[in-house]
């Protein structure tokens, strides 16, 4: 393998590197929606479950369990991997609690890779 300005080794290294990520991530790549963007922040919408999601108190904060969505022929639905839903725990940084069964947003935060609400449906 040629690489300009690495060694043989040095690109072997970068090759088995991304080899190895790529196949930690396999699953979890193929399982998970593409967000969107907006102001360099990747977004998802969300559901929330049968349950709210309390109240931040102070500093804090609570979590839940969202079903990520996705919009197909103007229809929200659940994004599936092998007839599964795909779900993650979203934190509420919210000081008011997050419905039960409410569309929300949710961001990832970049240094812990959580998922945060951002957003949420007003009745």
């Amino acid at each position: 393998m040629t690489v300009i300005g690495m060694t043989p080794s040095a690109a072997a290294a970068v090759v088995e590197t991304v080899r190895r990520e790529l196949m930690r991530h396999t699953n979890t790549l193929a399982a998970r929606p593409v967000p969107y963007f907006s102001g360099g922040t990747p977004k998802w919408i969300a559901k929330t479950g049968a349950s709210t999601i309390a109240a931040r108190s102070g500093t804090t904060v609570t979590s839940g369990t969202v079903t990520l969505q996705k919009i197909v022929d103007g229809e929200l639905s659940a994004h599936q991997n092998n007839g599964t839903d795909i779900t993650v725990d979203a934190y509420n940084l919210f000081s008011a609690e997050i419905a039960a069964n409410a569309y929300i947003l949710i961001a990832r935060e970049v240094a812990s890779g959580k998922y945060f609400v951002i957003s949420e449906d007003c009745p």
